[in-house]
């Protein structure tokens, strides 16, 4: 399903909201925002970007 919306290996993502309750916000593909809950977001690997 994440893959449908754009979601891949290796896009580039930034996390919008992260509170200690609800659902991760994150962004990517210049301003799609996708609300994912925690379980889901779990499941995911990401690596920081080296500056």
């Amino acid at each position: 399903r994440l893959a449908d919306l754009g979601l891949t290996p290796g896009i580039t993502l930034s996390v919008v909201q992260a509170n200690s309750r609800g659902p991760i916000i994150i962004s990517f593909k210049d301003d799609v925002r996708l609300a994912l809950g925690r379980g889901m977001a779990y499941k995911i690997k990401v690596e920081p970007l080296a500056l």
